[in-house]
């Protein structure tokens, strides 16, 4: 199985883009001013405790930053996680996905909420198509066996 999940390049293209992405929302949270906090999503933090907004969404860029790297470092160098990395990445959105929509709505109309759902959505049919095409490949590799072909080493 392990083997199978190196020739799908499909989902490392995939990583690779959610590597990006999250690189650079991890960079622009980290390095703007305020965080994108007024910039991007409006949020008045002119209060007293505007100062915990920004560092808590500098804190989350920090988190998305080092996140990209590691989906990157995976695309590129250890692909026999990149399964793994998609659980990651449904599991995280499945989360915060809730918090977004039913628990803890944002009082002010924040833009990466909706990116959140993009990502479980890639996410879960990314994973579904791995599983798909190791499964397939697992029985082409067993109907080649009992053929009298050459099996896998």
């Amino acid at each position: 199985m392990l083997q199978a999940r190196n020739n799908y390049r499909f989902a490392q293209v995939i990583l690779i883009i959610l590597a990006a992405i999250n690189i650079a929302r991890g960079l622009f949270h980290y390095l703007a001013p305020d965080s994108g906090s007024h910039i991007v999503a409006g949020m008045d933090i002119s209060a007293a405790s505007g100062a915990n907004i920004v560092y808590l969404l500098a804190v989350i860029g920090a988190l998305q930053f080092v996140n990209g790297l590691l989906f990157l470092y995976i695309a590129l160098r250890q692909k026999g996680l990149t399964l793994a990395a998609f659980w990651y990445v449904l599991l995280t959105s499945a989360m915060v996905l809730p918090l977004n929509f039913v628990f803890k709505q944002p009082a002010a109309p924040v833009p990466g909420r909706f990116a959140n759902v993009l990502e479980f959505a890639v996410a879960l049919v990314t994973i579904c198509l791995i599983i798909y095409f190791e499964k397939k490949s697992a029985r082409d590799g067993k109907s080649k066996n009992s053929e009298g072909g050459v099996g896998k080493q």
